[in-house]
């Protein structure tokens, strides 16, 4: 998936579907725009939106609503909370299996500590995506350049 940045104009927006998820047109690209972003567009608006383009869809992670100067982001709280939980869960297997040493149990606690290692590695890397877009929009013109 591909950071990218879209100016243009809200059109044919759709009700939102079963997950508060709503879809849109921004100039000749189609935008999904996620549940904590759809209340802050309207048709018609002018925004700029960034997040990851994959498949011809721009899966939105921000948005800066031009006509009503309002600037919007994906809530990072729940991958925050899931970070947190993957950290715990990741040293409480690696404390607990480097006791129990080469038995079936240090081998599945430590499979549970790469696995909670791996879920934190990709909560951040979420965090940290959703935190670019948000400063895409903050400075277009940087991002334009980059």
């Amino acid at each position: 998936m591909q950071m990218a940045i879209w100016r243009g104009q809200i059109e044919n927006l759709t009700a939102t579907d079963q997950q508060g998820e709503s879809e849109c047109q921004v100039g000749s690209t189609k935008v999904r725009l996620h549940p904590d972003l759809v209340s802050s567009v309207s048709e018609g608006d002018k925004v700029l939106v960034s997040g990851s383009s994959a498949d011809g869809v721009l899966q939105a992670m921000a948005v800066h609503n031009l006509t009503k100067d309002k600037l919007t982001q994906i809530d990072p709280t729940n991958q925050i909370l899931i970070t947190g939980l993957f950290g715990f869960i990741g040293m409480l297997s690696l404390a607990v299996g480097w006791q129990n040493t080469m038995n079936v149990l240090f081998l599945i606690l430590n499979t549970v500590a790469i696995i909670g290692a791996a879920g934190a590695v990709r909560s951040i890397s979420r965090i940290v995506r959703v935190a670019r877009a948000a400063s895409w929009i903050r400075y277009p013109d940087l991002a334009e350049r980059s």
